[in-house]
């Protein structure tokens, strides 16, 4: 669709915007040719679980770079 299949892995396919990320939680995105307003209950649980996920990892994250600072 992009002609990039790295922007296409995953579970959803947002083109070279994800809503989840360039927005916040808004759940819409206005870069492209087109947007939606509405979702529904079944994408905005999925965006939600994706939106976890990165939370998770990033909590991971500053938890390594904690005991990486409290070693020094």
């Amino acid at each position: 669709m992009y002609g990039d299949d790295s922007v296409t892995q995953g579970k959803g396919v947002y083109g070279m915007c994800n809503p989840t990320r360039h927005h916040g939680m808004h759940g819409h995105c206005c870069c492209g040719p087109f947007f939606r307003r509405f979702q529904t209950a079944g994408e905005q649980r999925e965006m939600l679980e994706e939106y976890r996920e990165e939370l998770e990892k990033e909590l991971e994250g500053v938890k390594e770079r904690i005991q990486e600072l409290t070693k020094k």
